[in-house]
């Protein structure tokens, strides 16, 4: 095995798991993170995996950034160090779910966790598919966090984060978007997926992402641009790439007919300083009161 990692055959992304290095290139950075899971898990079956790992388990939208590390949870009195690549978290070990033949923390402690010590815009991203994907209300995410939160430490964090959660967003970059947006004091958007009616067929509409209605009667449309929307085959539904950007020129077009700017924001810039507001800037978007 080491043979064949020194040549190149094998890639060992974790102590004592390996992968074909023409297998493991061709895998998103969310498919890797699970592979690792999955994998630890074969190598301890005793263990829980809670807080983002646990996450990425349910299908809820993890940040990128906040991968590369394995969230474990051990029982009080336990006080086993974290390394490099392994996170432990000590608390009451409760109850337990089986997800895809992963052990994780349930649900909604799940969710709490990431909450508690998530930024905001990462905050939210998970805190939105989790309501989307599961058809959790706002108020049941709120009323949770309120009750088995209380007095751990980022509970404010978390009760800001469940205020502002909200299902309609469709992607986790949109999600963390708006959280970049509302933690640089601009106003944020007033309503996501607003629908639109296509000026030159009746039969159609569009959905931006985020969607401002402004004290002064202008309405700005906001739209999030990430490689997925023309590399993802499942986004593309049988489309090629070019016909992709073809079918958004035209969609825009149709948008900015109706009167109303598009601001397009890059998935891949949206942690860069400065970058959000300065658009926010060029297209009149106010400060929040």
């Amino acid at each position: 095995m080491r043979a064949r990692l020194r040549d190149g055959a094998l890639a060992s992304p974790f102590p004592l798991l390996y992968a074909r290095t023409t297998y493991w290139n061709q895998l998103s950075p969310v498919e890797r993170e699970l592979h690792v899971i999955r994998g630890v898990h074969e190598l301890h079956r005793d263990w829980v995996f809670c807080s983002y790992s646990a996450a990425l388990v349910y299908g809820l939208s993890v940040s990128y950034h906040l991968l590369g590390c394995v969230h474990v949870l051990l029982p009080r009195g336990v006080h086993t160090a974290s390394t490099q690549r392994i996170k432990r978290h000590v608390g009451k070990l409760g109850a337990t779910r089986l997800v895809g033949g992963v052990t994780v923390t349930p649900l909604m402690e799940t969710v709490l966790d990431c909450l508690l010590t998530a930024p905001l815009p990462d905050a939210l991203a998970i805190a939105d598919s989790a309501l989307r994907r599961y058809n959790i209300t706002a108020s049941d995410l709120q009323t949770y966090v309120k009750r088995h939160g209380y007095r751990r430490h980022g509970i404010k964090r978390a009760l800001r984060a469940a205020s502002l959660a909200d299902a309609r967003a469709e992607s986790g970059g949109e999600s963390a978007l708006r959280g970049v947006i509302i933690e640089a004091g601009y106003l944020p958007p007033t309503d996501l997926q607003v629908e639109l009616p296509d000026p030159t067929d009746p039969r159609r509409t569009f959905r931006p992402d985020l969607f401002w209605q402004l004290g002064d009667g202008r309405q700005i449309a906001g739209e999030l641009d990430g490689r997925g929307k023309y590399e993802d085959s499942a986004m593309l539904a049988g489309r090629d790439t070019l016909d992709a950007l073809l079918d958004e020129r035209q969609r825009e077009s149709r948008i900015t007919a109706l009167g109303l700017p598009v601001m397009r924001f890059l998935a891949s810039r949206l942690r860069e300083q400065g970058y959000v507001a300065r658009i926010l800037e060029a297209f009149g978007i106010p400060r929040a009161a």
